[in-house]
């Protein structure tokens, strides 16, 4: 009897974190302008499409996303196979009110680049910076808050 009572008190415990670990948010954003590897800022091409942003595990995982919060598949897939998931970003630290996330991605090349995004302290505009290691290169956009859709749990 008693160990059934720590059975049940367990399964209780552990399916009640389940939807705080399992919510996010998927943010609308539109790009605002591109800065070029010489700092030269230049505005967005018109047909540019906004960018939906969904955070995860209380904002420590951010990925790329359609409005409603389904993650984006990567567009350069080979023949034949199916694309793998687009780049997610893990959250490294808050400095100075900015909001550092970072992804490095894995697999064949991927050490040719990092790519980072800086939040404002209220998230609501960004600049998403790639950088190419071989070339030393950075290339960087900076996109703004368009408008919030509805927060989205994710099962």
């Amino acid at each position: 009897m008693r160990l059934m009572l720590k059975a049940v008190l367990l399964s209780v415990f552990f399916w009640g974190l389940v939807p705080a670990y399992g919510y996010s948010q998927t943010y609308k954003y539109k790009c605002d302008s591109n800065i070029d590897e010489h700092g030269i800022k230049s505005q967005c091409p018109i047909n540019l499409p906004d960018t939906y942003w969904t955070f995860a595990n209380d904002k420590s995982l951010l990925f790329e996303s359609d409005g409603k919060g389904f993650r984006k598949q990567n567009i350069q897939a080979m023949p034949g196979f199916p694309a793998p998931p687009a780049a997610t970003y893990r959250f490294e630290k808050t400095h100075q009110g900015t909001h550092v996330y970072v992804s490095r991605p894995s697999g064949m090349g991927s050490e040719a680049f990092t790519s980072f995004m800086y939040f404002n302290s209220d998230y609501s505009k960004y600049q998403r910076k790639l950088q190419m290691h071989k070339h030393r290169t950075e290339y960087i956009r900076v996109d703004e808050l368009a408008s919030p859709s509805e927060d989205i749990p994710i099962f």
